[in-house]
């Protein structure tokens, strides 16, 4: 509660500082998404799987454009190339019966790009969709995340639906933790958020017995408002579910491959 409390109060007080603007700047951008970015029905071909799906999203290469904002810390792409790795590996340990799809914001080196591909069930890069072209260029990171995920999901939409889905970073690594917990303790939706040291956040989504509609809806009005200038974090802490927190959450990593994080 008293998380909520915070995120509604920084909710309120954003409010007041020049987001209209922003929607007013992005006004077009809001537009196309509105009109355009839509899940078709596919229900002669729909596949749907017990198997829960960790969709892990990365941008291994965020310096490949100058066009685009940084807002990641200076670091090496062959070290966030292995952060990824362990995180799928950790995936396989521990979520045994899951699929795993890896959504790529960014242009990156072949021989990664093969890596990952026979790594995972489905691999997705987005990194010359206009859409997330656009997204990239805006200094909010929450921005080319939110987007990443939409068109992840416009693309499973074709291909097959799950009874739970799993959104992480993709430079995390989940522990057994996560599986005992998850399975017995959660309904429906299910963030974290948990502020640290030097302001750092885990995000970790959870959807079970959600129709995909349901979650593209979610994302779409994230991203939305994220364009505007607020924080995912806000967004899903104010404005979603009925969460339960969890003394652990079992998943680890490093923040812009500096900041240990354990959760």
């Amino acid at each position: 509660m008293k998380n909520q409390l915070i995120h509604l109060f920084t909710f309120i007080r954003n409010i007041r500082f020049k987001k209209f603007n922003l929607f007013v700047i992005h006004f077009a951008y809001i537009k196309k998404i509105i009109l355009k970015l839509t899940l078709r029905k596919y229900s002669a071909s729909e596949i749907h799987s017990a198997k829960p799906v960790f969709i892990l999203n990365a941008c291994l290469n965020p310096y490949d454009s100058l066009q685009y904002a940084n807002y990641s810390a200076p670091n090496d792409v062959s070290d966030r190339f292995q952060q990824v790795m362990k995180g799928i590996k950790s995936v396989k340990e521990n979520f045994v019966n899951s699929e795993i799809v890896y959504i790529e914001n960014s242009i990156i080196p072949f021989e990664f790009e093969s890596q990952l591909k026979s790594s995972v069930d489905f691999y997705f890069n987005f990194s010359i969709n206009n859409f997330l072209q656009y997204s990239r260029a805006i200094s909010n990171k929450g921005v080319p995340w939110s987007m990443a995920n939409l068109l992840c999901l416009i693309e499973l939409n074709k291909i097959k639906h799950y009874t739970s889905y799993h959104f992480l970073n993709a430079r995390y690594e989940v522990s057994t933790v996560s599986v005992e917990n998850f399975h017995s303790n959660t309904r429906e939706g299910y963030m974290h958020v948990k502020m640290k040291q030097h302001n750092i956040t885990v995000l970790y989504f959870y959807f079970s017995g959600v129709s995909l509609l349901r979650i593209f809806s979610i994302f779409k009005f994230a991203h939305l408002c994220s364009v505007s200038g607020f924080s995912i974090e806000d967004l899903f802490s104010v404005f979603f579910f009925k969460k339960r927190y969890l003394s652990t959450l079992g998943v680890s990593g490093k923040i812009n491959s500096v900041y240990n994080c354990e959760e």
